[in-house]
């Protein structure tokens, strides 16, 4: 986390150090922990330890039993998808290393195979993208309407109107003076993005900056992750960007750890 980017207050950083606390203390044994032994444990009255513990239990990160407290079954699921996602993250970073000296501009990866969360596997940002802030806080939530207007959205998003419909019908805001509103020409830009493999985009995310978008697929041919490369407008080298692109995902084509969509 940045110092100067979602720093937590004394009172949450107090809040997620007790929590780590209940959670580890409840780990740390074979047998259930009680409320009792929780709260002389990690030195919390029994009110807090007990409200924690039941926070922790509707997370699934705890599990309540007659003996006490026990690891939940979420633990393994977020477990799995932490494996999964430093799996990923050491098969992307020296290929976005390497994007980055091809291009000289800021490059990133992003998972897209869950259809509720988009995730940023990594970036990296060139001196013009830092001075300007421009920083991982640009959308990628898929499902907002906004992600219509980027490269990622519309690489990511082609040939599945099960989703773009119901943004669509929401509407694109107006983002920059730039942006496509108009259904059906942001319907052509995601038939355009499906049948080209790739998307580009100048202003119309944020002004006075370019971006294009490649899909990286699994071995079946399906979409699992988009790459893209973001510069200022005016020296933003299309041709050239999409090329470097296309040879980055051709390299991790297939050896994305392979999930299924939820």
């Amino acid at each position: 986390m940045r110092a100067e980017e979602g720093a937590m207050t004394d009172q949450q950083r107090s809040l997620w150090l007790r929590t780590v606390a209940v959670l580890d203390q409840c780990l740390t044994g074979a047998s259930p922990v009680s409320l009792g032994e929780l709260s002389d444990a990690t030195g919390l009255p029994k009110a807090t330890a007990w409200r924690i513990a039941r926070d922790l239990v509707a997370a699934g990160l705890l599990a309540k039993t007659p003996g006490g407290y026990i690891g939940g079954a979420g633990l393994v699921e977020r477990g799995d998808r932490a494996a999964r996602q430093l799996a990923v993250r050491s098969l992307v970073t020296p290929e976005l290393v390497e994007l980055h000296r091809l291009t000289g501009a800021s490059v990133w990866a992003v998972d897209v195979r869950d259809d509720r969360e988009w995730v940023i596997m990594g970036s990296l940002y060139d001196a013009t993208a830092v001075g300007n802030r421009y920083r991982d806080d640009w959308g990628h939530d898929p499902g907002e309407p906004a992600i219509l207007a980027s490269a990622l959205g519309r690489i990511s998003l082609a040939g599945r109107p099960e989703l773009v419909d119901p943004l669509l019908h929401r509407g694109v805001p107006r983002l920059t003076r730039d942006t496509q509103t108009d259904s059906h020409r942001v319907v052509a830009a995601l038939r355009r993005a499906g049948e080209d493999q790739e998307a580009v985009e100048h202003g119309g995310f944020r002004l006075g900056w370019s971006c294009i978008a490649v899909p990286v697929c699994d071995s079946a041919g399906r979409i699992v992750a988009a790459l893209g490369v973001v510069d200022r407008t005016p020296r933003f080298a299309t041709t050239r960007f999409l090329r470097a692109a296309h040879l980055t995902a051709d390299r991790l084509r297939g050896e994305w750890p392979t999930a299924t969509r939820p």
